[in-house]
């Protein structure tokens, strides 16, 4: 690691009144300036020394980040450890540098390389930029700082370089020094709260509702019969089948079987060929967010629901999801729409590459204007035109719904006397 001093106000300023006391000194042979020019260069040289000790004794590592979301904090942790017995290290900050390069990635299956490459960006065009900081990190000790990043936009991002850098012990000297780790994560799309009775319409009891499964669980239907168990019920107990064969036997019930929900987004037309009023690039591209936006809330609410989800998107060489329920398929398929690069060629993509026979509820979004003719009668199509009408708000923070302090503090304010008044 190599140590820099970077320029800092106030050790610009120290200096300056070093030479304004050494010229002074050296006009008027006062023996107080002298001393006075003395302490001022004791205190410079020992900024100099201590802050460069401290920083060659510290170890920084970046911890694998976890995903995030547009609207949730994004935690970046970092493991800060000294390697110094008896010199401990104070004030020091941890910060990410700015990346200035765009590389992409090659996805690879199993042992075989696919020609799928992704686009990773740079932190600070899908991050707000934000530090660590630790107060002390005592000898043979390791400290982990947190920095609290908000995303603004989804994505693959990429961490390279961390900067550590501190102006203990006088703030007359700002050195720092710099790690070269390379990492990436995810950033989802921002997730809307849909609303309750639109999963209902999508996926009503029925054919492809609620249905029970060749397995037992805990439904009503009835499944089959076994020797008792101790802790089970005495409700569930087969007394007549006990009394014939003189041992306990217990009644086992079907278990159900969830509703399936398959979302689609279509994304096989550029973002320059949509079919939009607003011709410019800038909306249409804004169109297509909103609509990866939406096919993510759908896929949240009905996960949250109980729902089995699964998700296709036309337009990129992706595997088609099957229909799953879990926590882990839920954060794969936002991964898979999160990583969607929308600055690649497009494929155009035929009617078979849809489940027809699937049983399962089917809904397709669309950036733009619907394309009837991509599946089954039955399916049902939404538009990035349509994400506040069916939906009541956002699941994270929206900076742009708050314009400054102010506003918030009004709002709280108003809030406030509106209760006590009803309470009155």
């Amino acid at each position: 690691m190599i140590q820099r001093m970077r320029p800092h106000a106030t050790g610009l300023v120290y200096i300056g009144l070093i030479l304004v006391v050494g010229v002074v000194a050296m006009n008027t042979q006062n023996n107080l300036l002298f001393w006075t020019l003395g302490v001022l260069a004791a205190g410079l040289v020992l900024s100099l020394s201590l802050s460069a000790l401290m920083l060659r004794g510290i170890r920084a590592r970046r911890l694998d980040p976890q995903s995030g979301a547009v609207g949730e904090p994004l935690v970046v942790r970092y493991e800060l450890r000294n390697r110094r017995r008896l010199l401990p290290v104070f004030n020091l900050h941890c910060e990410e540098l700015p990346d200035v390069k765009r590389f992409r990635l090659t996805v690879r299956r199993g042992a075989e390389e696919v020609g799928i490459e992704r686009q990773a960006k740079p932190w600070q065009e899908l991050l707000e930029p934000a530090f660590a900081w630790v107060m002390h990190v005592a000898g043979r000790e390791t400290t982990h700082a947190e920095a609290v990043y908000w995303p603004t936009q989804r994505g693959l991002v990429r961490f390279n370089r961390i900067r550590l850098w501190m102006t203990f012990p006088m703030g007359i000297i700002r050195r720092s020094t710099t790690v070269a780790q390379m990492h990436h994560t995810l950033v989802f799309p921002r997730l809307y709260m849909l609303r309750p009775e639109l999963l209902d319409r999508f996926a009503p009891a029925g054919m492809i509702g609620m249905r029970m499964t060749q397995r037992s669980g805990s439904g009503e239907e009835y499944f089959g019969v076994r020797e008792y168990r101790e802790g089970d019920s005495l409700r569930h107990i087969s007394w007549k089948r006990t009394a014939r064969t003189d041992e306990l036997v217990t009644i086992e019930r079907s278990k159900p079987s969830p509703p399936k929900l398959r979302v689609a987004i279509n994304l096989m037309r550029a973002t320059e060929d949509l079919r939009m009023a607003n011709d410019t690039r800038k909306a249409k591209r804004e169109a297509e967010e909103r609509a990866i936006s939406l096919a993510a809330s759908i896929l949240y609410a009905a996960d949250k629901s109980g729902y089995e989800t699964g998700l296709s998107v036309l337009g990129y060489d992706m595997p088609k999801m099957p229909l799953r329920r879990s926590r882990w398929h839920l954060g794969r398929m936002l991964a898979a729409l999160a990583s969607i690069d929308l600055d690649v060629d497009r494929q155009a993509q035929s009617r078979g590459v849809l489940p027809s026979a699937e049983r399962a509820a089917f809904v397709i979004v669309h950036p733009d204007r619907v394309d009837p003719g991509l599946a089954r009668d039955d399916v049902w199509h939404l538009t990035a035109a349509q994400l506040e009408s069916v939906t009541t708000g956002t699941l994270g923070w929206d900076p742009s719904q708050i314009r400054n302090v102010g506003d918030v503090v009004d709002a709280m304010i108003t809030t406030t006397d509106a209760a006590q008044e009803t309470a009155a």
